[in-house]
């Protein structure tokens, strides 16, 4: 072989591998950027379904009015299995096998539409149940990887989620700690009677060491641990107060409307008005932004982060037009603004629009991909044909489009892990 040839055959190769990583680059898709399985409800069941194909596999029976709880395992979470709660029973949702069943309640329980929470090791769930023998509530927590379940306190109110702090996620610890609210009881012993008020109880789950409050003055709906270890509760689940003192958990300005609280109460996003400084114009208008802002829990008090603003007079005056969504770290969320999907990276402290074509209402809430890099959410978009429509976005590809045919509901629990 001649020269000439030898250094030829070089170049031709080095043209192949090109093209190769070319051809390569163009159809390698991220993992669960696109493809993947969703967990759904529709027609009154649970199912797991194909993203590409819309394949779904039965999970479990589920109506309409029934409450359904996901196990921070099929949220890419924890490394565990995805369970599901409908109500007081217990599925494992395990690929291509049918789905096993257990009762949270035995025969002498009733079930008093008890409010559901998980623990962030992802093994155990708490529930109430009413004991007919004694006729008492009781507050139980299920071991789903052992099968057992323990009655941990009495006389707890079923409407209230219980709240577990973050030092939960390491399992069953000493530093493990559960909130709950009891409910007013009343118990009669021959001449006299007892009364206990309702009150809010920290519960260490080790050590059984209890510290108790009296009911704060505003309306209770939900519960939630700070950072700190701080005892939080809301009535509207936006707005959160101290149980020590009942001041706001975060102290913001007058003009401020809350959006959303970090699930780990980390962070809480709001939106404000403001006037961009030096802006000379007769008229206001001109000069009024409004901004989406970013604070952090125990921050200075007049530290904040300003995410995202729009002009106001480039806008309907709406601010957020949903609430915003936060990823399974809680290191970024997503927010829908006047058409635009918009995402931030609170690491980054960046703010990218990921889509700027979407109309409509919004049917089910955003969740984000085991990989964080894609969401996937329901609106009423059906081209005619439905009301819902299944929207897949990644600002790296196309976003992919399904028309969901059903007269019942669709709604969009989990994008499932691998």
């Amino acid at each position: 072989m001649s020269r000439f040839d030898k250094q030829w055959q070089s170049i031709v190769l080095w043209i192949v591998a090109i093209l190769g990583i070319v051809v390569v680059t163009l159809f390698y898709q991220p993992t669960a950027a696109k493809t993947g399985s969703l967990l759904i409800w529709m027609n009154n069941k649970l199912y797991r379904m194909d993203i590409d194909t819309l394949t779904i596999e039965p999970i479990a029976p589920a109506s309409r009015n029934e409450a359904i709880s996901v196990a921070p395992g099929c949220l890419h979470q924890t490394e565990t299995p995805c369970w599901v709660t409908v109500e007081n029973r217990l599925y494992r949702v395990t690929p291509h096998q049918n789905s096993s069943m257990v009762s949270l309640t035995m025969p002498n329980e009733q079930w008093p539409d008890s409010a559901v929470s998980w623990s962030p090791d992802g093994h155990h769930v708490a529930y109430t149940v009413v004991n007919r023998v004694r006729n008492q509530l009781e507050l139980r927590l299920y071991d789903a990887t052992n099968q057992t379940a323990t009655i941990v306190a009495h006389d707890v109110d079923p409407l209230i989620p219980v709240a577990w702090n973050s030092r939960c996620g390491d399992g069953l610890t000493d530093d493990c700690l559960l909130a709950y609210k009891t409910v007013f009881t009343q118990s009669a012993f021959t001449q006299s009677a007892f009364t206990q008020s309702a009150t809010l109880v920290s519960l260490n789950l080790m050590t059984k060491n209890t510290q108790e409050w009296a009911m704060p003055p505003e309306s209770l709906t939900e519960l939630r641990w700070s950072p700190d270890d701080t005892l939080l509760y809301s009535g509207n689940g936006r707005s959160f107060h101290r149980i020590d003192n009942h001041a706001p958990a975060y102290n913001l300005s007058t003009g401020a409307t809350i959006a959303n609280i970090a699930p780990d109460a980390s962070q809480i996003v709001y939106y404000e008005p403001f006037t961009i400084r030096g802006c000379d114009s007769t008229n206001n208008v001109d000069c009024l932004y409004v901004g989406v802002w970013l604070k952090q829990w125990a921050s200075e008090p007049d530290k904040r982060d300003l995410v995202y603003s729009v002009h106001l007079a480039t806008t309907d005056g709406d601010g957020l037009t949903f609430i915003p969504t936060w990823n399974q770290s809680n290191n970024g969320f997503v927010f829908f603004q006047e058409g635009n999907l918009v995402y931030y990276d609170a690491i980054n402290q960046e703010a990218v629009i990921w889509d700027k074509s979407l109309r409509g209402k919004i049917r089910s809430m955003p969740v984000f991909s085991p990989n964080k890099e894609a969401v996937a959410f329901v609106d009423n978009q059906g081209q005619g044909v439905s009301e819902y429509r299944l929207k897949v976005i990644n600002p790296r590809l196309q976003p992919v489009d399904h028309v969901i045919e059903t007269e019942t509901g669709f709604r969009v629990l989990a994008w499932l892990p691998d």
